[in-house]
């Protein structure tokens, strides 16, 4: 075999060696730990973690203290929720005759998420509470229909009762059946109302009678309300930068 000459030339690389070795010095480029976007010069650190100036910039965004006028819509968009949520709750109970307690859960979720998508994704201190009382405000209100069919159940027995020759369990006197049939006014019905929202409000906290149940229960309820004011919390994580990348760390070695 013949020996190389010293003065030939070397054989230049082929294209696939040079296109693999430049994905290799890509691929030793960070990424940011937000969006996986490759990171160039600038960088942030965000809770020790590298992200880029786009997702930074984000974050910065969501840590501004939200203006009234969008907690009002946070607590608009939460009253609408509420209310479905207390809706759909009490028809199923109705339905099914059966308290699904862990709905308290999903609601606080619902309600969440509803306060904090009106207030523009920036939570905060106040949109917590309005995520809270909204929360609860739905899981007590939709005792309210079990109340009326409660009632109404009792108002039917006596009338069977009374149609059979029984006198009632609870026998109501004449003066109170003559007042039951006056019309009721305005203020009458409002006042009928806000006791029954008084009365659904305190209504959970009746099932302590009921031993472990009960106390299950609230417990469950304390997680809803604390899934509302988890999701409506302003994000406290440390933003620091930005940084320089040097020259070396976007080098790659070629051998």
């Amino acid at each position: 075999m013949g020996e190389l000459s010293p003065n030939s030339a070397p054989t230049p690389p082929s294209v696939d060696s040079l296109q693999f070795q430049t994905a290799d010095i890509a691929e030793k480029k960070p990424a940011c730990s937000q969006c996986s976007t490759l990171l160039e010069n600038e960088y942030y650190q965000l809770a020790g973690a590298d992200i880029c100036p786009a997702c930074a910039n984000a974050f910065q965004t969501g840590q501004q203290r939200p203006k009234q006028t969008w907690v009002m819509q946070g607590f608009l968009y939460g009253l609408g929720a509420a209310i479905g949520c207390s809706i759909v709750y009490a028809a199923i109970v109705w339905i099914t005759n059966f308290e699904l307690s862990l709905m308290a859960i999903v609601v606080g979720y619902v309600v969440g998420k509803a306060v904090l998508r009106g207030a523009r994704g920036l939570g905060g201190r106040r949109c917590q509470m309005v995520a809270v009382a909204l929360t609860y405000f739905s899981i007590t209100t939709s005792y309210l229909p079990l109340m009326f069919k409660a009632f109404a159940e009792k108002a039917e027995s006596e009338a069977k009762a009374a149609q059979k020759g029984k006198p009632p369990a609870n026998p109501v006197r004449v003066e109170e059946v003559k007042q039951s049939r006056e019309p009721m006014t305005a203020g009458g019905l409002a006042v009928g109302v806000g006791v029954l929202l008084v009365f659904s409000m305190v209504a959970p906290f009746f099932g302590i009678t009921e031993g472990f149940n009960g106390m299950l229960g609230l417990f469950i309820i304390f997680i809803g309300l604390h899934q509302a004011w988890k999701l409506t919390a302003r994000d406290e994580r440390l933003l620091m930068g930005p940084y320089q990348r040097e020259e070396n760390d976007s080098a790659g070695t070629i051998a």
